[in-house]
């Protein structure tokens, strides 16, 4: 597996999505703190709130699934993933979840 570069299309794709879900994320809050009456704001803070703990979620849950494919695609150890990915071997462990089973006449 090659290493992306930040010329590749995806990488591209990736930035402008993020960039536009912060200028999303400085509108919504902003639109949150200009609802006039406190009942409305605090349902709409509460919306934007949940929305953003899913949405943390589902990137953490997307972090974990990058870390096992470069595990498995790279098929590293638990010091080799860690040393790829820039963190401790426990936060690797961490990231990477339960270690994969394979039946045995794979091993």
């Amino acid at each position: 597996m090659c290493p992306m570069t930040d010329s590749e299309p995806t990488v591209q794709q990736v930035k402008a999505a993020l960039s536009a879900l912060e200028k999303a994320v400085v509108g919504a809050l902003a639109a949150v703190r200009n609802v006039p009456s406190g009942q409305p704001a605090f349902r709409a803070a509460t919306e934007l709130a949940d929305l953003l703990r899913e949405a943390a979620e589902a990137g953490s849950a997307l972090r974990s699934e990058t870390v096992r494919r470069i595990r498995d695609d790279e098929r590293l150890s638990l010091a080799g993933l860690a040393e790829v990915i820039g963190v401790s071997k426990a936060r690797a462990g961490q990231l990477a979840g339960p270690a994969r089973s394979t039946p045995k006449e794979e091993r």
